[in-house]
Order: C-alpha cells, then sequence, then structure tokens
C-alpha cells in the first residue's frame, strides 16, 4: 500500500505534485489511498486525516509518499494507521533519526561538511551571543544554514550563504532572513555547516529574484538495504556521463536501520564526493529528471521480499 497526499482544496483527487507517483504506483500493482495533508498539518488530528481510510483485515505494510512532516506528526499518523491494521514502513523513531540532521549527524561525519546546531523556539528572541560562540570552531571560513531538514539554496545569498562565519552582522542577517523564509515550515533548529563549493553543471537559470546555479547532485533511494534508484537531482542541469563514485557510500547502508531512505551526494569542486543529507525515504521527493513508473516497478521488485521477512514486524 502507498499512501498519498490529496489535494489541497480536494480531499477525493490526489496533490498535483504527486499524480505521476500516484499514476505509476498504480501500475506498479500497489494499492493506493489518500491521507488529507492539510487537516493533518492544520488540525493535528491524524484520525480526521484518515478517515477515509478503512481498516484492513489483516496488518499490511505501508509507504507514505507526500510532504515532509515533523516528528511528532509522523508519530502522530504512524499511531493512527496503526488502528486500521496499517504500519508505515519505518517507525516513529526511525523516521526522526533520519530526517533530522542532528540525529544521523554521527553517522556521516566522516562524509558530510563539518555542523555545528542550536535548537531554536521561534517564540522567544535568538540567542545570538550563543550562536556566535559556537561558530568560533568554522573561524573565518564560509558557512551555510539550514534547519534540521531543509535550506533556503534558492534565495542563497538572502538566507543561505554566509560569507565569513566570523561576521557577526551577516551572521544575523542571514540567520534571520532563513527563519522568516522557512516560516512555518521551520524545523527544529539551526544548522551552520562549512561552505564546500560544487562542481557546477554547464546549465545556469535567472529568474526574477534569484539566479540558479546547478550543481552535480544525486539522489540515491534504498529499500530495505537494496539500492533502488539513483537519480540526477536536477532535471535542468546538464549532466555529463562521469562515473558517480558511490561505493564508499553503499559501506554506510549496512550502518543505517532504516527500511526505506534516501542520500543525496553531489561532487565537489576538486573532484571529492561528499554527502549533502539523509532523508527518509517517503518524504524524500523523486527528482524531476526520474522516472516514476521506473521507480515503482523497483519498489515492487523488492517490496515481496520485505513482506516475506521479519524486517518491518521487528522494529520496536
Amino acid at each position: 500500500m502507498i499512501l498519498f497526499c490529496s489535494h489541497f482544496l480536494n480531499k477525493n483527487e490526489i496533490d498535483i505534485d504527486f499524480k505521476q507517483e500516484y499514476e505509476a504506483a498504480k501500475k506498479a500493482k500497489f494499492v493506493t489511498r489518500l491521507i488529507n495533508y492539510n487537516v493533518l498539518i492544520t488540525t493535528k488530528n491524524a484520525a480526521l486525516s484518515t478517515k477515509d481510510i478503512g481498516i484492513q483485515s489483516k496488518m499490511t505494510i505501508a509507504v507514505y509518499r507526500g510532504w515532509a512532516l515533523t516528528a511528532n506528526l509522523y508519530k502522530m499518523l504512524y499511531n493512527d494507521l496503526l488502528k486500521k491494521n496499517i504500519k508505515l514502513i519505518n517507525i516513529p523513531a526511525t523516521y526522526k533519526k533520519y530526517h533530522y540532521l542532528p540525529e544521523y549527524y554521527h553517522l556521516v561525519d566522516a562524509y558530510i561538511p563539518r555542523s555545528i546546531w542550536i535548537a531554536i523556539n521561534k517564540q522567544t528572541p535568538i540567542d545570538f551571543e550563543k550562536i556566535i560562540a559556537k561558530l568560533h570552531v568554522f573561524g573565518t571560513t564560509s558557512i551555510v544554514v539550514k534547519d534540521y531538514v531543509s535550506s533556503a539554496k534558492h534565495f542563497w545569498e538572502e538566507a543561505c550563504f554566509i560569507k565569513n562565519a566570523a561576521d557577526i552582522n551577516e551572521v544575523q542577517r542571514v540567520t534571520k532572513n532563513f527563519i522568516d523564509y522557512q516560516s512555518d515550515s521551520f524545523v527544529e533548529g539551526i544548522v551552520y555547516q562549512t561552505y564546500v563549493a560544487l562542481k557546477e553543471l554547464p546549465n545556469t537559470i535567472r529568474y526574477l529574484y534569484h539566479t540558479q546555479h546547478f550543481t552535480k547532485e544525486y539522489r540515491l533511494f534504498f529499500f530495505n538495504k537494496v539500492l533502488v534508484g539513483v537519480y540526477n537531482y536536477w532535471r535542468e542541469g546538464n549532466y555529463d556521463k562521469e562515473h558517480i563514485d558511490i561505493e564508499p557510500f553503499l559501506a554506510l547502508v549496512n550502518t543505517i536501520d532504516s527500511l526505506f531512505f534516501s542520500i543525496d551526494i553531489a561532487q565537489s569542486a576538486t573532484g571529492k564526493w561528499i554527502i549533502i543529507e539523509l532523508d527518509d525515504g517517503q518524504v524524500s521527493h523523486l527528482p524531476k529528471a526520474a522516472s516514476p513508473i521506473d521507480f515503482y516497478n523497483q519498489l515492487a521488485k523488492y517490496w515481496f521480499e520485505l513482506a516475506a521477512s521479519d524486517a518491518v514486524a521487528s522494529q520496536n
């Protein structure tokens, strides 16, 4: 079973952003159901968001494919679905572990840019003295800003990139802009990372408010420990046919106790391959360059092996 988000204005229609995936999942013989994401995030009532999903006659493994959820909302959804004999592929603790950077950082610190983080309560003023003190580890190097889940890289100069970590005014400006930009989507706290220049693809798009540079990035999906897809992160970028060195990252798979997750990797300007982030596979969007049909056919191929094992049942 695959659970998708319904349309914002019509709970009986698929969200337009997931329509191609929805159709591909049905073609791959998955049972599909809709969750009212709008109700879930506005009311925090998981039962109301799933009221159109019936109780199953036996325990059914399911994958959620939709917009990102906070760890608390995912837990609510997970527990509600259990009452309907539907068990999401990753338990709440696993979802949080591979969705929030501070939770998985220790597993990938050899491959990901150096990072520090600070929990932020948006209801109280930001303690910039505490932030500046922690930023001393970066010296005067360049850094980027994100929250525990995502960045605002489309607003690079305004809300992402800080040229000098010791520039207090710039730290305050970019951090405040980022939090304002994230608004209600802000998750838990601020992450500061060492800036690593990435290899740029030979294509640039200039929008009204920003210029988009495309870098050599890929998204890898793993299902039940098997690599089921390697996709160009950008549809617009002109990728060459250079070999992607994913071997170092494959060695990490056995250390990751998630049944469905993604790894975003990129090639630095110096040629080194690094990890950009990990994510729970249920809320890791399929890149526009990917084929939804191929993706769901791959999931179907390995789904029966997972269903026949005790991997899901053994999670606790």
